[in-house]
């Protein structure tokens, strides 16, 4: 099952597209929470009749909204925690998604059941950007990242290194050769992460759920330190993360997220013959 905080049209259609690929999946949760966004409320709105697998999640009228909106997300936990149930977030601005990351996130995480939150390999992260490069998949000419830190100021902040390894790895989707991109798994103790992806298991969610002021903090940071386990990377489910907001406005200024999408419809055509003959 997946669910993503939602949402913003321009990125999320994308998305969208993408987990069409995938008729494993059960459901796909999307938790309203939006901010002054009419035109993306409208869209948000109209999905279940778009795709049914689509189900639309909002605040309860009782809880007390935060500024940012960020800090709502944690309130949707609450209904993620059914037993024997493998829960997949993915934020709203995930524009790629490996044909093998469902397969391998679901085979590490059920052979793997201790680490509380097993991580996607996210490209433009910045703890991932440090592995990859570490691994010469990213060169240092456009910028180095330093060390597995989540804000590194090159990894997490720099427009014109985002730019750099999107373009990397729109290169190897074009050329069908993202599997040079996997990564070892990679246990991640005391790291903070940003959560663009991850998967849990809902059972154990329900001891996670009712502390989550702010979820990246406690999913990335406390729970794990609490339990004495880390959470990991699967280094071979490859998904790719738009843009940090210190990001944005440079990237926005490119032909990335029309790549992307591009990419994104190309391999969902290529799949349609095999998804009428899953349907019948």
């Amino acid at each position: 099952m997946a669910f993503i905080p939602a949402g913003r049209k321009r990125v999320m259609s994308i998305l969208l597209t993408n987990l069409r690929r995938f008729p494993e999946l059960d459901e796909v949760q999307v938790w309203l929470n939006t901010h002054k966004q009419p035109d993306d409320d409208e869209w948000l709105l109209s999905l279940p009749d778009q795709w049914d697998k689509i189900v639309l999640y909002e605040l309860a009228d009782d809880v007390e909204r935060r500024f940012p909106k960020q800090l709502n997300t944690g309130y949707f936990y609450a209904v993620t925690q059914e037993d024997d149930t493998l829960y997949f977030r993915f934020d709203d601005d995930i524009v790629f998604v490996d044909d093998d990351y469902f397969a391998n996130m679901v085979r590490y995480r059920l052979e793997n059941p201790a680490p509380p939150i097993v991580y996607g390999n996210i490209w433009n992260n910045a703890v991932c950007s440090y592995l990859h490069q570490q691994a010469g998949h990213i060169d240092r000419k456009h910028g180095v990242v330093e060390r597995k830190f989540c804000m590194d100021p090159v990894g997490w902040q720099s427009g014109p290194f985002a730019k750099y390894i999107h373009g990397v790895l729109l290169d190897h989707i074009e050329a069908g050769t993202t599997r040079e991109l996997f990564l070892p798994h990679d246990p991640l103790p005391e790291v903070r992460f940003s959560i663009s992806n991850f998967c849990f298991l809902g059972a154990r969610m329900r001891d996670m759920v009712p502390r989550i002021p702010d979820e990246e903090i406690w999913l990335a940071e406390r729970y794990p330190l609490r339990v004495g386990q880390p959470n990991v990377i699967c280094g071979d489910a490859l998904v790719s993360h738009y843009s940090f907001f210190s990001q944005r406005s440079h990237l926005d200024a490119t032909n990335i997220l029309d790549r992307y999408r591009e990419a994104a419809e190309n391999r969902l055509s290529e799949m349609y013959y095999t998804l009428l003959g899953q349907a019948q």
